[in-house]
């Protein structure tokens, strides 16, 4: 379990929003702060797993039926296209970012321009960036708190890629893949 002092040791997993969406709080942390969002620990249940690409990835698939995944989730990284910048009311910004095609999955980046990364000049609508952070809601839209942001450029592979990776990313930790050495 991660607590606050352990902040930078949790994992980070590579999440899609509509797996975020899904995701529940799962117990404080610290019983003081009991409605503070840095807080929180989510539990993320990944009940489907598409490892339909394992073979050009050097991945063999283990014989196991798909179980279901329970992630304990304090730190996330998503990745997703701008759609907007948002002034908040105290002066800081946020955007508006999809990992889908269609715009159908979208998350709020809050206070992405205090973080390291997040005062990159080519960060406007249209730009492909990774977010490293916390979830602080998920309903009725998912925030998510930012640590560290990252342009990943206009190059189409990040964005080709990314629900490949997140995918095989979960298949490996439900132990449905291993590499082959």
């Amino acid at each position: 379990m991660c607590a606050a002092a352990d902040f930078f040791h949790c994992p980070a997993y590579k999440l899609l929003i509509s797996d975020i969406k899904l995701a529940v709080k799962k117990e404080v942390v610290n019983v003081k702060q009991e409605e503070d969002p840095e807080d929180q620990i989510w539990k993320v249940s990944i009940t489907h797993v598409d490892i339909s690409n394992k073979e050009k990835l050097s991945l063999e698939a283990v014989n196991r039926a798909h179980p279901t995944l329970d992630l304990n989730v304090k730190l996330i990284w998503v990745q997703g296209k701008i759609l907007k910048i948002i002034k908040e009311e105290a002066g800081n910004y946020s955007i508006l970012i999809t990992d889908d095609d269609v715009g159908r999955d979208k998350a709020t980046i809050f206070d992405y321009s205090s973080v390291p990364g997040g005062d990159h000049p080519n960060i406007k609508p249209g730009a492909f960036v990774g977010a490293l952070g916390q979830i602080w809601y998920n309903k009725p839209e998912v925030i998510i708190k930012a640590t560290k942001i990252m342009y990943l450029g206009d190059r189409p592979i990040f964005k080709e890629i990314w629900r490949d990776e997140v995918a095989l990313s979960k298949a490996y930790l439900a132990g449905l893949v291993e590499p082959c050495l």
